[in-house]
């Protein structure tokens, strides 16, 4: 959970991105000495790259940054050394993970900075199919993948449940402040481009028994709260 280099200039660094593979080899190491018998390694949808459909663990892995490169390097390399030391190796490919302690650029934060201060807020066309997951479902995910998968595997942890990007946005703004402005850009070429997320977390659910808990609307609001409270 502590790679380093994550913000938006740092993440397509070849040279700063591979100091990670290290890291996460240097983790199961540690786990091996420290007798694990199981080790969790936290991926990214940035693994896949742009895809058109929806996304299982069995999707083949495209990325298109530094980042979700090295992510996909550690995830393969660490399964080799897992394999090597018998430890059970589970790479867990995080989605659109949101929360109250997110960092400040994200597109979520900006959107209630604006809406909360009545300013206008600016957006891409926002066309694409989007998939958010509450922090504690991720938290309860994964601490579950721990405690009952049995076999070396990727899983996806995502809501499982895509949408218009547009509509989340709405559905701030209007949980925010109903009259506040914002601004849809018309779709370029471009945009058709933007990576979009359909996930299918089916394989998650069977081996966990668990399934997302916290609707948007419900997690958006603590969200919105604990961004007002910090003002």
């Amino acid at each position: 959970m502590a790679w380093e280099y994550t913000l938006k200039a740092q993440r397509d660094n070849p040279v700063l991105q591979e100091k990670n593979i290290k890291y996460t080899l240097d983790a199961v190491n540690l786990a091996q000495k420290l007798g694990c018998k199981k080790f969790i390694g936290a991926g990214s949808q940035a693994e896949y790259g742009k895809v058109d459909t929806v996304i299982s663990p069995e999707t083949a892995a495209e990325p298109l940054t530094a980042y979700g490169m090295a992510k996909y390097s550690a995830g393969i390399l660490s399964r080799k050394l897992c394999q090597q030391y018998e430890i059970i190796h589970i790479w867990a490919r995080i989605f659109s993970v949101y929360g109250c302690y997110d960092k400040e650029g994200t597109m979520l934060n900006y959107a209630i900075d604006c809406f909360v201060n009545g300013n206008t807020a600016k957006f891409s066309s926002a066309t694409q199919m989007w998939d958010y997951l509450h922090e504690k479902d991720a938290g309860k995910f994964l601490y579950l993948i721990g405690e009952y998968s049995t076999h070396s595997r990727i899983y996806c942890v995502a809501n499982g449940e895509s949408r218009p990007l547009r509509e989340f946005i709405m559905e701030l703004r209007d949980l925010c402040n109903p009259d506040a402005k914002c601004e849809f850009a018309e779709k370029t070429d471009s945009e058709s481009e933007e990576i979009s997320l359909q996930v299918n977390i089916e394989a998650l659910i069977q081996d966990t028994g668990y399934r997302p808990q916290i609707q948007f609307q419900e997690g958006i609001a603590d969200v919105v709260y604990y961004s007002m409270k910090k003002q």
